[in-house]
């Protein structure tokens, strides 16, 4: 769609589905489990992470907030 912000999107894609992917794996597998243990030191402060990116980066005036498509 013509007018909608890059960042929107790209927030929606990555942010969101990281985000997911954590959350899911922290409430959905046990701690002990062989998966969650390997995959612990790669969504380390995932969340909290992409949250200050989404609010430096994305916000109106920060970095990417005033690109548009189309």
């Amino acid at each position: 769609m013509v007018g909608f912000r890059i960042p929107f999107t790209f927030f929606c894609g990555s942010y969101r589905g990281a985000n997911l992917f954590v959350t899911a794996l922290r409430e959905q597998m046990n701690v002990d489990h062989p998966i969650r243990r390997f995959m612990a030191p790669f969504t380390y402060r995932t969340i909290g992470v992409n949250d200050n990116a989404f609010h430096n980066l994305i916000r109106k005036g920060g970095h990417f907030g005033e690109w548009e498509v189309g």
